[in-house]
């Protein structure tokens, strides 16, 4: 199977590195398509001088965010006339025979979409960061299986789940000729869950192969998924997939459950607080695209 790999930076020069370096000691086969997202003065040089010859290195004027960095990506790779697109978070390093194991999950499961592997904690592999997931959408609830256990825990083989991590994910060609790529107003965070219910929408299944697996440090480039970034993107972004896949009387309810929810989300320190309350502010008027400035830090501003 012909596959093109995106990843994309964002500042981080030394982790697109190990990721590229896991990338080729794994599939010397698929070509490395790496969006500079872009990057402070001097982490560009370093990623340039960094990358194999092979490797593409496209940059960005404008910080397009992980959905837009990805779709400028998915475009690049496309000329390549790829069977599949292997999307890498840049916090990624790929585990020996996980792209050939992927891309046999595709081969048996003709109805998958995609199919990702089995993400382990960078820091403690032998605990789960994520295997499968159910997407409550009424509930603005995501219910992973497995997290934070250990991965002894895990069923081997194949399982189907309503979505897979964007840390990680091999897409069919034809389904993402179909469905379409990511929807760029997310910029960050929910952008893969959006994706992958478009998918069943159209069709198609996404599944996990435990035959595949990565090493995640979770979140890297953005603090965490307590830091008040992801939150103000995680409380935000609610609002768009709620928007997008429920209709009427569902939607409305979605969106009342949704602002009582992150009302209570006010623990923690004076910026988490403004955060959230940004967030549920931007969610419930429909402003999307890049954070607000106060979250940003200082080089990126």
């Amino acid at each position: 199977m012909r596959i093109s790999a995106i990843i994309v930076n964002y500042g981080r020069a030394a982790d697109t590195i190990a990721c590229v370096e896991s990338l080729r000691a794994d599939a010397p086969h698929v070509r490395a398509i790496v969006v500079d997202n872009p990057s402070p003065a001097g982490d560009d040089d370093r990623l340039e001088r960094g990358l194999p010859e092979d490797a593409v290195l496209l940059r960005s004027d404008t910080n397009l965010g992980y959905a837009g960095g990805n779709n400028l990506g998915i475009r690049r790779a496309l000329r390549d006339d790829p069977q599949a697109v292997l999307i890498v978070n840049n916090d990624v390093i790929l585990e020996p025979g996980c792209v050939d194991a992927l891309t046999a999950a595709l081969d048996r499961h003709p109805d998958w979409g995609v199919a990702a592997p089995l993400s382990l904690l960078a820091r403690d592999p032998g605990i789960v960061d994520f295997y499968t997931a159910e997407v409550d959408v009424p509930h603005i609830a995501l219910r992973a299986r497995g997290r934070d256990e250990s991965v002894t825990n895990v069923p081997p083989g194949d399982a189907a789940s309503d979505y897979v991590t964007g840390s990680a994910m091999l897409l069919r060609r034809s389904a993402l000729e179909k469905t379409g790529f990511f929807d760029e107003r997310f910029f960050l965070v929910w952008e893969d869950v959006d994706l992958c219910l478009r998918l069943a929408r159209d069709g198609f299944q996404c599944g996990v192969t435990t035959n595949a697996r990565v090493l995640h440090a979770r979140s890297a480039s953005f603090g965490g998924d307590a830091s008040p970034l992801h939150r103000y993107f995680f409380a935000r972004n609610s609002f768009l997939v709620v928007r997008k896949h429920l209709k009427g009387p569902a939607r409305y309810e979605a969106e009342a459950f949704g602002a009582r929810r992150y009302a209570r989300w006010g623990m923690g320190t004076k910026l988490l607080h403004r955060a959230i309350r940004r967030g549920l502010r931007d969610g419930l008027l429909g402003r999307w695209g890049p954070a607000p400035s106060f979250l940003l830090p200082p080089a990126t501003k």
